[in-house]
């Protein structure tokens, strides 16, 4: 069995080809287009806080918010680094202690976490929320 090649030069690129929906939480619905305009947000939170990142981890529970940075962390170039999310709720600092090695492996020059995961020193900035949008004609300088 062979593929065909894809019509898209990236996934970024197919996130902007059609509005239907794409993505399925539970009862929620995103369309390519939401992603993209979420991703944006993200992209633009990302930008504030480190202007020109390399690995950009990604340490959020799977609902909408993941797929959001993850692409994110492709407008801006970056690699993104998915880290497991614990599947028992853990404190933070044993959530940390259990990412040490991949931590140290990755070399993260950011991560993308939720707001409770901040009461611990990742080593390096973080972001808990969505920013102003960058600009989607030029998500990449």
């Amino acid at each position: 069995m062979s593929l065909s090649p894809s019509p898209y030069a990236s996934l970024w690129g197919a996130l902007a080809a059609s509005d239907d929906a794409w993505l399925h939480f539970g009862e929620v619905a995103l369309s390519r287009a939401a992603l993209r305009e979420q991703a944006l947000a993200w992209a633009g939170a990302m930008r504030a806080v480190c202007p020109t990142p390399e690995r950009i981890g990604v340490l959020l529970p799977n609902d909408a918010r993941f797929p959001a940075a993850f692409f994110a962390a492709q407008a801006l170039g970056a690699a993104a680094v998915p880290l497991a999310w614990p599947v028992v709720d853990g404190a933070p600092e044993r959530v940390r202690a259990g990412l040490e090695p991949v931590l140290r492996r990755a070399r993260l020059n950011l991560l993308v976490t939720t707001p409770e995961m901040r009461e611990v020193d990742w080593g390096v900035p973080l972001v808990s929320e969505p920013g102003a949008p960058l600009d989607a004609a030029r998500p990449v300088e």
